[in-house]
């Protein structure tokens, strides 16, 4: 089953209160067919990988990444028991449903409406 949590957190401060924008968007973690789901507003200049972080927050889920020289591109390591170095293979994320490189979700804008999909093996 899914299960949705309507409130993203991110940096200690509850994004989607009800009293907002309206803008929302909805992340989508499937763990070999186990789905966790999370929707929250969307804020001017989110990208997908702060929307990953809120969500990751607000479910309680371990999420562990690092950044490259430049501080552009992401390097997931591990999310909620996923681990990047004994997964089969890497994580894929879709904006959309349209496949979108993990190295690029720190410069990839959230807009509202938007479905983030990441799926872990």
């Amino acid at each position: 089953g899914i299960i949705i949590l309507a409130i993203f957190v991110y940096g200690g401060i509850a994004l989607f209160s009800g009293q907002g924008s309206g803008k929302y968007a909805r992340v989508e973690i499937d763990s070999g067919g186990k789905k966790r789901a999370f929707e929250g507003e969307v804020f001017d200049n989110m990208t997908v990988f702060q929307a990953l972080q809120a969500a990751t927050l607000a479910g309680n889920l371990t999420f562990s990444y690092s950044m490259d020289v430049d501080g552009d591109k992401v390097l997931v390591k591990a999310i909620n028991g996923y681990k990047s170095d004994q997964a089969k293979k890497p994580p894929e994320f879709y904006l959309n449903s349209a496949p979108l490189d993990v190295g690029k979700i720190n410069s990839t804008p959230v807009k509202s409406g938007d479905h983030i999909l990441i799926v872990l093996e």
